[in-house]
């Protein structure tokens, strides 16, 4: 049996309001599906995915300094996706922070959206995994939503739509659809009741199955040593292999590329040198040294490579203050959202919650991003890849090198 690899991410995005209108949307059943629709590489803007890359490290840097020594793991693409359905109605300075932030500097709204409808088309054609994206729009009944904003969601983002009471039966619909979306491997996500003064949810799914090219064998697995900090180690399972891979070793840090299937997606695996803290070395990273870290990748044909098998549950985690940090501050206090609905919404909070196991016979994972928004105001020996220390990894797309998920291993 192959090794295969689940990744689940649901983004929730709540919205409050002052005042409701009388106004909303046309009920949808279900989100588009993406399987059977045509796509055009060239519309995905490589400015688009440049700037998904640098808020995905800015991301990464954030999450790495405030939870020290503890292994964390997210998919930035998710929240991006989240976010960019939601800057869909940011106006004025929210807006500019927003484009700031979310790296679309110079990137025309249009394009930003182009490239968000033909990438997920494409990701989610990609045939040698299985993913699915999900995207829906939940309406209190009598919110006043403007229909472009409801419109772009639709055509751009693929998202259903959905008025409602928000009843407690709304919260269990909300979770059924978020259940499917991600083939059950996230349920009962919402807890009611449907507190008054929330009048919408943006909801984002994402599901990642891949099996590895070559797989661990599991009676290679045993238990050794992993050196969390000097004098601070722990036991854990080490799975091993030796393969030829793409391989590459700088002056700080040793770099492997593990593909599924096919090689359309794979796990990059980057180990900083002994003796490198693992924050130390992703406060120093940047999307143009992961960049070359990429590129430098050549095959080397044989490679002992010690990965351990582990469970990371992550969060739920509150991204305001990282956002905020960023330069995201217009969205969450004095916020512009007119182009969504002239009720004057801010964001409340940004949660996220994510889930990873991997093992030899496969790996599941699971994330939630909640966004909360409320009344405003070439080697003769074979080269060695042990990751008996901390560790970041990092799962792409190969063929537009979009950052899909994230993370570090502490040893637990």
């Amino acid at each position: 049996m192959r090794e295969s690899k689940i990744f689940i991410l649901i983004i929730i995005l709540y919205l409050g309001l002052v005042a409701c209108g009388t106004t909303a949307t046309n009920d949808q059943s279900k989100s588009s599906d993406k399987k059977d629709q045509p796509y055009k590489m060239e519309k995905i803007d490589q400015g688009v995915i440049d700037g998904n890359t640098v808020f995905a490290w800015d991301m990464f840097k954030e999450l790495s300094e405030e939870e020290k020594q503890k292994s964390i793991f997210f998919s930035p693409f998710s929240i991006s996706t989240a976010l960019s359905m939601t800057y869909q109605g940011a106006r004025g300075e929210t807006k500019e922070e927003m484009k700031d932030v979310l790296g679309y500097q110079g990137i025309d709204i249009q394009q930003v959206n182009e490239s968000y409808k033909n990438y997920i088309r494409f990701v989610t054609q990609i045939d040698d995994i299985d993913v699915n994206i999900g995207n829906s729009i939940w309406v209190r009944k009598g919110l006043s939503v403007k229909d472009s904003f409801i419109q772009t969601n639709q055509n751009m983002y693929g998202s259903g739509v959905f008025e409602r009471e928000f009843s407690d039966q709304t919260v269990t619909e909300m979770n059924n659809w978020i259940s499917k979306e991600t083939n059950g491997k996230i349920k009962d996500m919402l807890s009611p009741p449907i507190k008054p003064n929330v009048q919408m949810f943006l909801i984002n799914a994402i599901y990642f199955k891949g099996d590895w090219q070559n797989p661990f064998k599991k009676e290679n697995t045993k238990e050794e040593s992993f050196h969390v900090t000097k004098g601070n180690s722990k036991t854990v399972s080490m799975m091993f292999k030796q393969e030829a891979v793409q391989y590459n070793e700088g002056s700080d840090y040793k770099a492997i590329e593990m593909p599924y299937g096919e090689g359309n997606t794979s796990m990059y695996a980057v180990l900083p040198k002994k003796g490198t803290p693992l924050g130390s070395f992703i406060s120093e990273m940047t999307d143009e040294k992961w960049s070359n870290i990429i590129k430098g990748m050549e095959t080397q044909e044989e490679v002992n490579i010690s990965f351990p098998k582990f469970k990371v549950e992550y969060g739920t985690k509150n991204l305001n203050t990282s956002l905020k940090s960023l330069g995201m501050k217009q969205a969450f206090d004095n916020a512009d959202f007119s182009g969504m609905s002239n009720s004057g919404l801010r964001i409340n909070r940004v949660l996220h919650k994510a889930f990873i196991e991997v093992n030899e016979k496969g790996s599941e994972a699971a994330a939630a991003t909640v966004v909360e928004m409320n009344e405003s105001a070439s080697a003769s020996q074979p080269k060695t890849f042990k990751a008996d220390r901390p560790f970041l990894y990092v799962i792409a797309d190969n063929k537009k090198e979009s950052i899909l998920f994230m993370g570090t291993y502490y040893g637990g």
